[in-house]
């Protein structure tokens, strides 16, 4: 591969890595938000929610799982880049 290649590869990642996040934090804000403005819905079942697999917990978690391993790929093949 190329550097040109591999720079495009290490953006792409990191690009990707960054929107992950942000859908976690987007998923994480629209419960919270949720949490704030209807009263039955309470702390204790957001967070059964987003740690049980049979509810929340498929969608919730693997955005942040997935972002995070492609920001430290990106952040891997940069430091591999500049040595």
């Amino acid at each position: 591969m190329n550097t040109a290649q591999k720079l495009l590869v290490e953006r792409s990642l990191r690009r990707l890595g960054y929107l992950l996040v942000g859908v976690f934090a987007a998923l994480m804000s629209w419960g919270l938000f949720r949490l704030a403005i209807n009263p039955s819905f309470t702390l204790e079942r957001f967070v059964d929610g987003i740690l049980d697999t049979e509810d929340a917990a498929l969608v919730v978690w693997p955005p942040l799982i997935a972002g995070s391993l492609c920001v430290w790929f990106s952040a891997f093949m940069k430091a591999g880049r500049s040595l």
